[in-house]
C-alpha cells in the first residue's frame, strides 16, 4: 500500500531537475526542493536510487500522515 512521502533536497528545482522526476510533486522553498508522492516501498527504493545517481544531496525524508501535526522523520521521531 503506497504512503506519501516527502523528501527534501539541497539547491533549487531547475528545468533538467523537473524532468528527471516529472513523475511526482515538485516544489521549492528557501535553498531547496521538496519531491512529494505516494510511493510503495520499492517507488520509494527506486526515487532514492534516481536521486544518488544524479548527485544530489538528500536533506531530509518523511512520511506524511493525515494525523502528522508535527514534523517526524520516517521512524517517528521528533524533529528540531
Amino acid at each position: 500500500m503506497p504512503s506519501h512521502y516527502e523528501l527534501t533536497l539541497k539547491g533549487q528545482p531547475g528545468e533538467l531537475l523537473r524532468a528527471a522526476f516529472d513523475d511526482v510533486v515538485v516544489s521549492s522553498a528557501p535553498g531547496v526542493t521538496i519531491l512529494s508522492a505516494e510511493l510503495d516501498q520499492p517507488a520509494l527504493h527506486g526515487l532514492l536510487a534516481r536521486i544518488e545517481d544524479l548527485g544530489l544531496e538528500l536533506l531530509d525524508m518523511r512520511l506524511v500522515t493525515d494525523a502528522s501535526t508535527s514534523n517526524t522523520n520516517t521512524t517517528g521521531e521528533e524533529l528540531s
